[in-house]
């Protein structure tokens, strides 16, 4: 072989293999309202979402990693600390429930905490307005 030839067969191989590498790298365009449409992912207070900035995004919504789990997981429990927890239409204050990355599954779960004073009365968070 030529010496171009064999150099140009090199910068085809070094080519396939970026474009290999490029191509298992997926980018992050889903949201977790694709994975988990009532979690309430977004801020729903001005403050969390200073704090906090907009929900974390996920490569595949089908097929997600321990890290993007884990990255919800600790979002979530941040945004809950700020401005409660809303649970099947209702807010429960902050520390009330708690989620979590079960070990085994691919989806984050939300758990009841331990009973905490509060906990169990909504009465001063009903009339809260989401804005």
């Amino acid at each position: 072989m030529s010496k171009a030839l064999t150099q140009a067969l090199r910068q085809a191989i070094v080519a396939v293999a970026i474009l290999g590498a490029l191509a298992c790298q997926k980018e992050k365009q889903y949201t977790w309202k694709d994975v988990l449409p009532t979690s309430g992912c977004d801020p729903r207070t001005p403050e969390a979402r200073a704090k906090l900035g907009t929900c974390p995004k996920v490569a595949d919504p089908q097929h997600l990693t321990q890290q993007e789990v884990q990255e919800f997981v600790v979002y979530m429990n941040k945004k809950d600390a700020i401005e409660g927890t809303m649970t099947l239409g209702e807010l429960a204050h902050p520390g009330c429930w708690e989620w979590r990355a079960d070990p085994g599954t691919d989806r984050p779960a939300l758990k009841r905490t331990a009973k905490k004073e509060g906990c169990e009365k909504l009465e001063n968070l009903k009339n809260y307005k989401l804005p």
